[in-house]
């Protein structure tokens, strides 16, 4: 197996690497956000939707930047190139590699399967059971079980590969070795939301405790898939990439807090495995 372990970094290059991934990201969320509400309004005759793509898209790769930053900062002891060789795709059909982006649907869908036999139960109108989005359904009909394996491998080089490294390959890998595993956790994950409130306050999504409690998980979910992986970022990735296939094309349940146990059941059964390999190890 080819995964490189090197000595944790020192605390101040975390410290720096998380006082730098906001302010980057949002030096192009902000003036996206404006453009998206109107305040901002470019020239007419420019192409204002590919603008605002290349924004979102260059936001999104500051975690890369900001590794890179550290990278020369310190003299090569932050190493993109030992980061990247914990991206091993050669190991996808190891194990917890390969299941990693069906733990993600397949939370989904039990919160999906939750909420219209909880619904039935209590009596409540919930309409018709549905497991894809309504309008996407609609769109697409039954060729959405081709377009979601055609969207999902090239879409691996966006958002996973823009942001993994850094969440999972620098922040959580080198923060557990001061905090235990769950704190560094609880950390990277409220980090990580934040982190996406630029852009999400960009395309009009306002900031919920709801939705910090159900994406902290989901970085719990994250973190345990990538800790079984052996710590292969490339089963982050696939994690990471099912979070976008849920949001684009699944079902989404109204935000009900009875969810976010289901939710947390599931998570703390992921939790618990990662604790007892630990054990057993």
């Amino acid at each position: 197996m080819n995964q490189q372990r090197t000595p944790p970094v020192p605390k101040r290059y975390l410290a720096l690497f998380f006082a730098l991934t906001i302010p980057l990201a949002w030096l192009f969320w902000v003036p996206m956000g404006l453009v998206n509400r109107h305040v901002w309004s470019l020239p007419a005759t420019w192409p204002t939707p590919i603008i605002v793509f290349a924004m979102s898209t260059l936001g999104a790769v500051s975690p890369l930047v900001t590794l890179g930053i550290l990278q020369r900062v310190t003299r090569g002891q932050v190493s993109l190139d030992a980061i990247f060789r914990n991206i091993r795709p050669q190991e996808w059909r190891r194990g917890w590699t390969l299941a990693s982006p069906f733990v993600m649907i397949g939370i989904h869908v039990v919160l999906i399967l939750a909420y219209f036999c909880i619904g039935a139960v209590r009596g409540a109108d919930t309409g018709p059971v549905l497991g894809f989005k309504p309008d996407v359904f609609l769109t697409l009909g039954w060729w959405i079980l081709l377009v979601i394996p055609l969207h999902f491998v090239p879409a691996l080089l966006t958002s996973p590969l823009f942001e993994e490294p850094g969440w999972r390959g620098f922040a959580f890998e080198n923060l557990q070795h001061y905090l235990p595993r769950d704190v560094t956790s609880l950390v990277v994950g409220s980090y990580w939301w934040l982190w996406h409130q630029g852009m999400n306050m960009a395309f009009g999504l306002e900031p919920s405790l709801y939705g910090y409690a159900s994406m902290l998980l989901d970085s719990f979910t994250i973190d345990a898939l990538y800790t079984l992986s052996r710590r292969n970022i490339f089963a982050a990735m696939l994690a990471h990439q099912a979070m976008g296939t849920v949001f684009m094309f699944l079902y989404a349940p109204p935000a009900l807090w009875y969810l976010l146990v289901v939710k947390l059941a599931a998570v703390a059964g992921l939790r618990y495995i990662v604790h007892r390999h630990a054990t057993t190890s």
